[in-house]
């Protein structure tokens, strides 16, 4: 099942003599369960890809489908609630809110849709990310690894489509980075989970179903990795 699928898909910053093409036509597509790291020197537009396919940013031309709904049809009170039930986001901050409590920050999405959280999926989750003990506790009295498990689990408490992470290990040190890619290879196995990494570091990339390089905002090439084991 085709989970994501961007066609010739653009982006524009400025114009004039301002004007810049961040990305240049990108085409890629993502299976149910895939899990892909996209890789590229600075500016070669990897954040601004998942920003686009995240809705956090409008195209300039092209189209994003996630399970083919066509994202940039939805209006603005739509794709807001489409990204909060869809698509999960890990970033390199966590973007935690330090005045609420790890369940609260990990609930936010669900209670902002005034849904019925799944209890037993959320203890399930919660066990998975080894947290459990911590949810009463606020962002500031945990360690940075333990905060990225908060936003984990902030990211799949919707059961979404796909999660997009953006350097999700950049602000961790090199044995907390580890362990959290572990989970996120864990967590594409244990739940089918759709992951979509933008990663500097080609040893994390690697251990990826499949790496996508980006290079001026162009696709440079693809490959699948090898000895990863599903």
């Amino acid at each position: 099942m085709e989970i994501l699928r961007t066609e010739d898909l653009k982006k524009k910053y400025g114009e004039g003599e301002n004007e810049v093409w961040a990305l240049k036509g990108i085409t890629i597509s993502s299976e149910k369960g895939e899990f892909i790291s996209i890789v590229g020197p600075s500016g070669s537009g990897k954040s601004t890809l998942l920003h686009l396919i995240g809705g956090l940013d409008s195209i300039s031309s092209g189209k994003i489908y996630i399970e083919e709904k066509d994202i940039s049809e939805l209006s603005e009170e739509e794709l807001s609630k489409f990204r909060r039930q869809k698509v999960g986001f890990i970033f390199q901050f966590y973007n935690l809110i330090p005045v609420l409590t790890v369940e609260e920050n990990i609930l936010l999405p669900i209670l902002l849709d005034e849904k019925e959280p799944d209890r037993g999926y959320i203890d399930d989750v919660l066990k998975f990310l080894n947290i459990k003990d911590k949810k009463n506790k606020l962002p500031s009295q945990l360690s940075g690894g333990e905060q990225q498990r908060v936003a984990i689990a902030r990211a799949v408490v919707n059961k979404p489509a796909i999660i997009l992470a953006d350097e999700p290990t950049g602000n961790l040190d090199t044995k907390t980075g580890s362990e959290v890619m572990e989970l996120l290879r864990d967590l594409n196995k244990e739940y089918d989970q759709t992951i979509l990494m933008v990663t500097h570091d080609l040893k994390l990339a690697k251990q990826a179903d499949r790496t996508i390089t980006l290079v001026d905002g162009k696709i440079e090439k693809e490959e699948h990795n090898a000895n990863v084991v599903k």
